[in-house]
């Protein structure tokens, strides 16, 4: 009976550890879905200091014809008022957190301009997130064309 009991508790102790990062998992990927809903609202509005929290210190993105932009530059861009979208939406979107990693897939549908150059399509997409002193920032971004 003793090695039952034993092993009830410890069943029990996995079932409790499992619900409990089972509702972290939860709550990371709607702070990371809120943080996606942030970027979209935050580019249609060239709102600079969302976008600045957003996007991590060293987050580099990958365009669609294989380019690295930095964040410096991404930034840049957006204060001078040559990034400009005026729509953005997310379909498809799935979001997996791994600890304190989080890696969101989907498709853009976007309507914009980078200067002179049109940044409008539809493009699968891959961004990637970082949770430093509880705060989600995109470290990675890429996107391609779906053929």
């Amino acid at each position: 009976m003793r090695n039952f009991s034993k092993a009830l508790s410890a069943i029990f102790f996995i079932l409790m550890l499992t619900v409990e990062n089972a509702q972290a998992g939860n709550e990371d990927e709607a702070a990371v879905a809120k943080r996606e809903h942030d970027w979209r609202v935050a580019w249609v509005m060239s709102d600079y200091k969302t976008l600045e929290g957003l996007h991590a210190t060293d987050y580099y993105a990958i365009n669609n014809e294989g380019h690295f932009t930095t964040r410096k530059q991404v930034l840049s861009d957006v204060f001078a008022g040559k990034f400009k979208y005026t729509s953005m939406e997310h379909k498809d979107m799935r979001i997996r957190v791994y600890g304190n990693t989080a890696v969101v897939t989907g498709l853009t549908i976007n309507k914009g301009h980078r200067g002179e150059r049109d940044v409008s399509g539809v493009f699968a997409y891959t961004r990637i997130y970082v949770k430093e002193n509880g705060i989600w920032q995109a470290v990675l971004a890429q996107y391609t064309r779906p053929q």
